[in-house]
């Protein structure tokens, strides 16, 4: 007869450790099961019998089917569709909605390379879905109107219909390829974020409600802001506005419109605000002070802050310029130093500047414009760029 070592040399020392890892493996989840089996028999009431939750075979249908090597072909989802816990759904919430039958109540299945379209309109009792940094091109809630929390943020979606999602409070599509987006019939949203997509119009006029909201990275040319009276927070920054009226939003207490085409911005209103961004537009630096007037307001940046006037980054030499608007401030009058090619200008010879504010640039080249005025203490200094060329350089340029 044959010796146990003998019969083990027979098989290779691979095979053995690997046999011994699933043997491992399956003898700790079968000790976590027990485990957990005596732990709950032990909350259970005298007479009282446990029996494995029910889940809803409609439900677990619509995840298995999901769960391809299609749509996850490196298998980060792997879920056993036959679990005695709901642990073994991983990122799958489930709640006994009456009877022991348990439904899909939560789905967090964030940064998981998951692809192609997920669809879940049997999932009734669905509220929340996370399903961010994945690379999703289509997702079908339709049907899912209990859904309240809502992101897939960083994905590839060209399109999304919400309009049958009345519950929803938070939707985050940030970072996806949408070019329209209807939020009318979301009347509930708090929280509605749609940066870096490619919208060219959002009608939020329906949504009350809305305190935070987020369109940078779009193509925004006009916004109506006047139905959303509960904004605390907004940012459109690195759109196309060349207007916007914040007037009917006084709770306002952050404001971002950064990197647009705005030429006034009228503040007087938002006496709530404690941040203000402005950088990149075409205010003139009046506005600007008036901004730092505002209580406990902060200006992000002033750099590449340009007058009127001085708009652009090619200006013809020999032409005036009005900077009449910026000479002084509440009395103080605005002091004014210019660079001419990374070299310290002079008045009269590289450009010349009148006391009533008229700018002429003497000479092709870059300038470097600094304001700086007294009033508005340790910040009041804002600096423009711009570069000079000749009449028939700006006929022939790009």
């Amino acid at each position: 007869m044959k010796s146990n070592c003998q019969l083990n040399e027979q098989i290779p020392g691979g095979i053995i450790a690997r046999l011994g890892e699933r043997v491992s493996r399956l003898s700790f989840r079968v000790g976590a099961i027990v485990l957990g089996l005596s732990l709950f028999s032990l909350a259970l009431a005298p007479g009282q019998v446990w029996a494995a939750p029910k889940y809803n075979a409609n439900e677990t249908k619509a995840l298995k089917s999901f769960d391809t090597p299609r749509n996850d072909p490196s298998n980060n989802l792997n879920w056993d569709t036959s679990p005695v816990y709901d642990h073994a759904w991983d990122g799958v919430t489930w709640v006994d909605v009456g009877g022991g039958d348990y439904r899909v109540k939560e789905i967090a299945i964030f940064a998981r390379e998951l692809f192609g379209n997920l669809n879940l309109n049997s999932l009734a009792s669905l509220t929340s879905l996370d399903v961010r940094f994945n690379r999703l091109t289509a997702l079908d809630v339709t049907n899912n109107a209990a859904l309240e929390r809502l992101d897939v943020q960083r994905n590839d979606l060209t399109a999304l219909d919400v309009a049958k999602n009345s519950a929803l409070t938070s939707l985050n599509v940030f970072s996806n390829q949408l070019t329209a987006l209807d939020v009318s019939r979301d009347v509930a949203l708090t929280n509605l974020d749609v940066s870096y997509n490619q919208l060219t119009v959002l009608d939020t006029s329906h949504n009350a409600a809305l305190a935070r909201l987020v369109v940078d990275g779009n193509r925004l040319t006009v916004l109506d802001l006047s139905k959303n009276t509960n904004l605390t927070y907004l940012s459109l920054e690195n759109n196309h506005l060349t207007a916007l009226d914040v007037s009917s939003n006084p709770a306002l207490k952050m404001l971002g419109v950064g990197d647009n085409r705005l030429t006034a911005l009228d503040v007087s209103n938002n006496t709530a605000l404690k941040l203000l961004n402005v950088d990149a537009n075409k205010l003139p630096l009046s506005q600007l002070y008036q901004f730092m007037r505002t209580a406990h307001l902060c200006l992000s940046s002033q750099n590449g802050v340009i007058p009127p006037g001085l708009v652009g980054h090619k200006l013809s030499p020999n032409k005036v310029y009005d900077l009449s608007s910026e000479m002084e401030f509440n009395g103080v009058t605005t002091v004014f130093s210019l660079t001419f090619n990374n070299i310290k200008a002079t008045n009269g010879e590289e450009y010349s500047l009148s006391p009533t504010g008229e700018l002429v640039f003497n000479q092709p080249g870059l300038y470097q414009i600094t304001m700086t005025n007294a009033a508005i203490h340790d910040q009041g200094v804002f600096i423009a760029k711009v570069a000079t060329v000749t009449t028939e350089e700006l006929k022939v340029g790009p």
